[in-house]
């Protein structure tokens, strides 16, 4: 007759609503839109949706990993001096170990 959307879980190309980004992070389908995971397991475990001055941090680093016990709730101010700090540092290490083997 005409042309027929197949939404999601109907679609043949459907898997599951999680799909991993180019960035490392996990999005998940929640009330047909998409949103990162990290941020959703946070909000839940809250009960509140998260302010803009808000991040979400990977205590391991893997972004991937987004199980509980794995996420601390951050300000940007944070989570930015955070990764500030651990890049100074490889930086140093990377200094010292092409300063030892020169």
């Amino acid at each position: 007759e005409g042309y027929r959307q197949i939404l999601a879980e109907d679609h043949p190309n459907w898997k599951g609503g999680r799909s991993l980004m180019a960035n490392g992070y996990v999005r998940i389908r929640v009330a047909r839109r998409y949103v990162y995971e990290h941020r959703y397991v946070m909000e839940t475990l809250l009960g509140r949706s998260l302010v803009s001055n808000e991040h979400v941090h990977h205590k391991n680093g893997d972004r991937t990993d987004n199980r509980p016990q794995n996420l601390v709730l951050a300000s940007i101010v944070e989570h930015n001096r955070d990764h500030t700090n651990k890049r100074w540092k490889e930086h140093r290490l990377g200094l010292r170990r092409f300063r030892e083997n020169a």
